[in-house]
C-alpha cells in the first residue's frame, strides 16, 4: 500500500516540473529580450547625441575660424593650376582643438602624399559618426555642400553672417570621402542623398538626417512628408528663408 501511494504522489510531479521549467525559461526569455531592447535604445540615443555633438563642434569651429580670419575657410585650397589640394576639414583642425595634428599635416604637399595619407589615418572623432563601421574610420561622416547659392558657392573664402540660416554641413552615411580629401557634395548631387525606395533622405539615424548651419543644428524628422524631402533640403541649402518653414522641434 505504501509503494502504491508513493507512485501516486510522485508521478504527477514529473509533468508539473516540466510545465514549471517551460514557464521559467519563457519568463527568462521575455526578461532578457526586454533588457536587450532597452539596452539597444540607450545605445542608439547615445550615438545620436554623439553625432549631434560632432555637428555642433564643427559649427562652432567654423564660426571661430571666421572670427579669427574674417571669412569661412574655402571648401578647399587649390594649387596654381586649379587642382584641389586641401580640405576645409583640415583647415579648421586648430579650432576643433587638434593643433598638433594640424601642425603635422604638410600643406606644401598634396592631400594624398605619402606623409599626409599617414596623417589621414588619425582622423579625429569629430568627423566620424559612431554608427559608421570601423573599417570606414578615416571616411568623414560630414561634408559641405558646394555650388551656386550655397554657403560655399565657389572656391573663394567668404564671410557669412552668423544668422545666415542656409545649411552648411550635412551628415552623410558611407560618404566614401577621406576626411582630408578636398572633395564634398555638389548641390547638383543632393538627390544622391535620397533613398531610391523610400524617397527619404539617407541617414544613420532613426529620427532622421541632421544638418548644421552656422546658427543651428537641424534634424529633419521622419515625420516630415517624404516626397518633398530632397526639395526642402535643396531650399535649405540655398535659401535662408526656407528655415522659417521648419517645425520648432526639428531645430536644436
Amino acid at each position: 500500500m505504501q509503494r502504491e501511494l508513493h507512485t501516486l504522489v510522485y508521478r504527477p510531479r514529473s509533468w508539473i516540473a516540466r510545465v514549471e521549467l517551460i514557464g521559467v525559461v519563457t519568463l527568462f526569455g521575455l526578461v532578457l529580450g526586454s533588457l536587450l531592447y532597452a539596452t539597444q535604445g540607450v545605445r542608439e540615443a547615445a550615438l545620436e547625441r554623439s553625432c549631434i555633438g560632432n555637428l555642433h563642434g564643427i559649427r562652432i569651429a567654423l564660426r571661430t575660424y571666421q572670427d579669427q580670419y574674417g571669412t569661412l575657410p574655402p571648401a578647399c585650397l587649390h594649387d596654381p593650376d586649379g587642382r584641389p589640394l586641401h580640405s576645409w576639414r583640415v583647415l579648421i583642425l586648430p579650432q576643433l582643438g587638434h593643433l598638433d595634428l594640424y601642425r603635422r599635416y604638410h600643406f606644401d604637399e598634396p592631400w594624398n602624399s605619402v606623409h599626409n595619407l599617414r596623417v589621414a589615418g588619425e582622423m579625429p572623432d569629430d568627423y566620424r559618426c559612431q554608427v559608421e563601421k570601423e573599417e570606414l574610420k578615416s571616411d568623414t561622416s560630414y561634408v559641405a555642400v558646394v555650388g551656386q547659392g550655397t554657403v560655399w558657392s565657389d572656391a573663394s573664402a567668404k564671410r557669412i553672417a552668423t544668422d545666415d540660416h542656409r545649411i552648411a554641413i550635412v551628415e552623410v552615411a558611407h560618404s566614401n570621402i577621406l576626411w582630408t580629401e578636398p572633395r564634398d557634395l555638389a548641390i547638383e548631387s543632393v538627390d544622391t542623398l535620397v533613398h531610391r525606395t523610400t524617397s527619404s533622405l539617407v541617414t544613420h539615424h532613426e529620427r532622421g538626417p541632421r544638418f548644421a548651419s552656422l546658427e543651428h543644428l537641424i534634424i529633419l524628422s521622419r515625420a516630415a512628408p517624404r516626397d518633398p524631402e530632397s526639395k526642402l533640403l535643396r531650399e535649405l541649402l540655398t535659401d535662408g528663408m526656407a528655415f522659417s518653414r521648419l517645425q520648432e522641434d526639428w531645430i536644436h
